[in-house]
């Protein structure tokens, strides 16, 4: 919080927003985080059991915000338990899903693209799946940020590295890149070009959009192009895969922990590893542009950056269940409950209830 609040950051930054630019989740995201661990969010007071001391303590109550670099710490750990609960025992393959930059803004202008990209990322390895009568199980994560706080949407997916047939055995796959490539460039252009009259375009795109005639020619032209498709190598287990996810792609956009202040200076510096050079980089942002940043990766209310597919939807948890497990040999896990005191205890070696 102590980000926001230095110097009076953000409110200054937000003074010099127009007025309805801001979306109201940022405010109140913002808002959140400046009270997360304060009285303001409310507190448990705790008094020592012993009859001859009269200690108390007061445990503040946490923001339990999505963009909250401390909450998210905690979301991170709690969900790589369910995942761990969840995912069956076998190997898993990463495929990442990425977009030309030129489409970039228009995404940004019309956020509720992220969960097409999502719904056709996954469409596309579940069309491969079927055609050799599998059932994988799926899930994807929604990504906007690179490792430098830009704006960069792309889409995560795990998947089984095979999956249930009709037949109830098991069957491996495996996932070409320049395949799925092609099969995930025709969807998501054909879907620009089907959606173009509820597009917003954005400003640097207004030549590009300004007719449906130009708008399809755009399409075109980066359609005949190679797109960036990762596939990785198969992981042995759901651990790497829940371990990975939960440290990397579940963690708050903004992390404190490779940010550096300047003292007297309204200059933030961030530590990050460049893909391009392979080495840690050095960015120095002024406090506004931070704030801009930040305010770019915030989820709207109640939109859901992780998603399941195949065997792991909610509709298809039976088969899961009573075939996939079995399949498997999967011996079904209880998610661990994480909570503060355990973190404190095992992060600072200090048990934060017992009595000075």
């Amino acid at each position: 919080a102590d980000i926001f609040q230095q110097g009076n950051r953000w409110v200054n930054w937000l003074e010099k927003q127009p007025e309805g630019s801001v979306r109201p989740v940022v405010i109140e995201s913002v808002t959140k985080i400046m009270a997360c661990g304060t009285t303001l969010m409310g507190y448990t007071q705790w008094c020592c059991s012993s009859p001859d001391c009269c200690h108390t303590k007061k445990v503040c109550f946490r923001c339990k915000s999505r963009s909250c670099p401390h909450c998210g710490v905690k979301a991170g750990a709690q969900w790589i338990q369910y995942l761990l609960s969840l995912a069956p025992d076998c190997p898993w393959q990463h495929i990442v899903f990425t977009l030309p930059c030129q489409y970039w803004s228009l995404i940004f202008h019309n956020r509720w693209l992220l969960a097409e990209m999502s719904r056709i990322a996954a469409n596309v390895i579940l069309e491969i799946c079927r055609q050799a009568d599998v059932e994988p199980g799926i899930f994807t994560v929604i990504h906007t940020w690179g490792r430098d706080q830009q704006w960069h949407p792309h889409i995560h997916l795990s998947i089984t590295a095979g999956g249930v047939t009709s037949a109830h055995t098991w069957k491996n796959l495996h996932f070409y890149a320049r395949k799925v490539m092609r099969m995930w460039r025709y969807r998501i252009t054909r879907l620009l070009s089907r959606k173009y009259p509820e597009l917003v375009i954005p400003a640097e795109l207004a030549a590009e959009g300004s007719g449906r005639r130009e708008w399809n020619r755009f399409l075109d032209t980066h359609y005949r192009r190679g797109w960036n498709v990762n596939v990785s190598r198969v992981m042995d287990n759901a651990t790497h895969v829940a371990v990975y996810f939960g440290s990397y792609l579940k963690k708050p956009p903004v992390p404190m922990s490779r940010l550096e202040h300047y003292a007297g200076q309204d200059e933030i510096g961030l530590r990050y590893n460049s893909h391009r050079t392979k080495r840690e980089e050095y960015l120095v942002m002024s406090g506004g542009e931070f704030m801009e940043r930040f305010s770019w990766h915030v989820a709207d209310k109640g939109f859901r950056m992780v998603r399941y597919y195949g065997f792991l939807s909610p509709a298809k948890r039976r088969l899961l269940e009573e075939v996939v497990y079995v399949i498997t040999e999967t011996v079904r896990k209880t998610a661990m409950q994480i909570r503060w005191r355990g973190m404190y205890q095992r992060l600072l070696k200090v048990d934060p209830l017992k009595c000075v």
